[in-house]
């Protein structure tokens, strides 16, 4: 306890008066670096990142950074983001100074962190003071705005398909995310839409959907679609809409999925826009496939895809080859499906495009391994989780890890094909994709009969049924006779 401090509590604060005051006294540069940390997330944060906010600030760029032209200004440092040298190694300076103050500690690198980078958080408390100081001052706007509009521009900066882009957008996520909601608070639209963007990129290939950040993803999505629509954009509306349909698809919400789609095909036919079109009908396709309506997915990718051929849309067509692929797989047409990835997989290299062709190379391993050629299964599964684990395609590593334990389960390698499968159930279960998380947890829950394990195969096999059934799934019923014979086995023990 300090002289003069009536107890802990009063102590601590007299400390951090002292702390802070002295270094107002001696450094009102760094005394203002450690109130506009307030600003930023609870997370850790490294010199480069505070050097941008501060030069935001420090040249009047915030101003009209909540009016729609302040994207015009994204341009005016190096890489459209950064501050400069000189900036950034002043800034390392004043860590390690706020550090030494006891105002800061160093914090664990975050995911994504570059080596030799020295990261920094404040503690809760050190917190809240800062932001009573940064009130005080009558910064709190300023740096909130200077904090919004450097990451923005960061954002914009690693909106690429690329796995240094993604773990850039990693390091910086809780930040970007709380500017984005800072944003939306403040009715900001046209900022708003420029970040959901950054985020997604095209709804596929972007950071939230390759990372496998369902959740996350869904939040922003919605957050564009209001956006959109206070704006009265339909273009940007139906294109909002779109993705959060597809998201909706992949986290289970068939319903809500099916109305989405068919909300965004109406807006398109509407726009009269016949690549939009195309895009919807080849989704439209993929869910009538997932529920188990064989002609109405056939009929909805051959529509997509005319569309695709005749306006020359090579992605798009690899992409509904992709499907129809899988239709073909999914009704026992091997040679069909082969032949539909093989085009596909074709077309996917021509372009660079990584993630399809880790998918598609998934594919083709799962042909192989149907057709009984199992090395050449096990290649392709290789080849494809080589390249999801290049992208951080958690979703897509979680996959094919349950397709090697299947490998695995059938060479009788039982304790490694257990593994796999626990590895992908636990990545499934951190991102949301329960329909991929169930088949694992069915196939565990089988390998777990045989064993004769049956109290613990009930529980994950009834996990499964539950899904199964709640997603609408053809394989809905083949997953209840499997749960109904393992309680049959329990009650006749």
């Amino acid at each position: 306890q300090l002289p003069g401090a009536a107890g802990k509590e009063e102590s601590v604060a007299l400390a951090f008066d002292l702390s802070y005051g002295r270094l107002a006294e001696t450094d009102g540069a760094a005394a203002r670096a450690f109130r506009w940390l307030a600003a930023f997330a609870a997370a850790p944060v490294e010199a480069g990142r505070l050097a941008a906010v501060l030069a935001w600030g420090e040249q009047n760029k915030v101003s009209r950074f909540l009016k729609l032209k302040a994207l015009e200004k994204l341009g005016e440092f190096p890489g459209g983001w950064e501050a400069k040298a000189t900036q950034i190694k002043a800034a390392e300076e004043t860590l390690r100074r706020l550090r030494r103050a006891a105002l800061l500690q160093a914090a664990p690198p975050p995911l994504g962190a570059v080596d030799g980078t020295a990261w920094y958080g404040l503690h809760s408390l050190l917190r809240d003071y800062a932001a009573a100081q940064l009130d005080a001052a009558g910064e709190a706007t300023a740096a909130q705005r200077a904090h919004g509009g450097a990451h923005l521009a960061y954002a914009r900066a690693y909106r690429a398909a690329d796995p240094v882009a993604y773990d850039a957008l990693e390091r910086a996520r809780a930040d970007v995310l709380l500017a984005l909601d800072r944003a939306y608070a403040a009715q900001a639209w046209a900022q708003v839409r420029q970040f959901v963007w950054a985020l997604i990129l095209d709804g596929v290939n972007g950071y939230l959907p390759v990372r496998g950040y369902w959740g996350e993803l869904r939040k922003r999505l919605e957050q564009g679609v209001a956006a959109a629509r206070a704006e009265g954009d339909k273009w940007q509306l139906t294109a909002f809409i779109h993705n959060l349909a597809i998201a909706a698809h992949n986290t289970g919400e068939i319903d809500l999925a099916g109305r989405l789609y068919e909300e965004g095909l109406v807006i398109r036919r509407e726009l009269g826009d016949r690549e939009l079109i195309a895009q919807s009908l080849h989704e439209l396709g993929r869910l009538a496939q997932a529920t188990g309506e064989m002609e109405t997915a056939r009929q909805r990718y051959a529509e997509s895809l005319a569309i695709k051929r005749e306006l020359g849309d090579r992605a798009g067509i690899a992409s509904t080859l992709h499907q129809l692929g899988m239709l073909a797989q999914d009704t026992g047409e091997m040679e069909t499906a082969r032949q539909r990835y093989a085009e596909s997989l074709a077309i996917k290299r021509e372009l660079g495009n990584r993630a399809g062709i880790a998918s598609t190379l998934h594919q083709l391993g799962n042909i192989a391994y149907l057709t009984g050629e199992m090395e050449t299964a096990r290649q392709r599964y290789a080849e494809s989780l080589a390249i999801e684990r290049e992208l951080g395609n958690r979703a897509g590593i979680a996959t094919t890890l349950g397709q090697l334990a299947n490998l695995e389960d059938d060479e009788g390698n039982e304790a490694e094909a257990e593994r796999l499968y626990r590895e992908a159930i636990e990545i499934g279960r951190q991102i949301g994709d329960v329909a991929g998380m169930s088949i694992d947890l069915f196939n565990l829950g089988l390998l777990l009969e045989k064993q004769a394990r049956l109290d613990e195969a009930l529980p994950l096999l009834q996990q499964a049924v539950d899904v199964a059934e709640r997603l609408r799934m053809p394989v809905a019923a083949g997953r209840r006779a499997a749960l109904e014979r393992v309680q049959q086995k329990l009650a006749g023990r």
